[in-house]
């Protein structure tokens, strides 16, 4: 059993969704399906009786969790990846959320301000950057193929 599963199975999961290609439509047949969510740790994990995991992710990095206070600590840091969260179209939730989770996408609004503006153009600039990457090693083996 996973840790995803026992989280699951403990009723632990506040609220899980797709990210990635599929959250945007831009998935094709060789797109994977990555999700992301939200759970509560253990009481154990809470008083520090046993390790405490701000975040659980898989081997592939194609599902990745946070716990609520990961995500409440980040969200106020304005971290472009939680803010995400809390606009995930209701076609692709998967499951039921829990009112807890429900009541923090209520107030989404309350996480944006003018902090958002650093971390947004810092996660767009390295996206470009990345493209720009991925664009001259494409280029430099066209041409080293000439």
């Amino acid at each position: 059993m996973t840790q995803f599963d026992t989280i699951r199975n403990d009723g632990r999961l506040l609220y899980e969704y797709i990210r990635g290609s599929h959250l945007y439509g831009l998935n094709n047949e060789n797109s994977d399906m990555d999700t992301s969510g939200v759970f509560v740790c253990t009481r154990d994990e809470l008083f520090g009786c046993v390790g405490y995991k701000p975040q659980i992710t898989d081997s592939r990095h194609d599902n990745t969790w946070f716990e609520i206070g990961e995500l409440i600590r980040l969200l106020l840091k304005s971290n472009p990846t939680m803010l995400e969260a809390l606009f995930v179209p209701k076609d692709k939730i998967i499951g039921k959320v829990h009112p807890l989770m429900q009541m923090v996408i209520d107030h989404r609004e309350q996480f944006i301000s003018k902090q958002c503006f650093n971390p947004f153009f810092g996660y767009a600039k390295s996206q470009i950057e990345k493209i720009s990457r991925s664009e001259a090693r494409r280029v430099g083996k066209e041409c080293r193929s000439r």
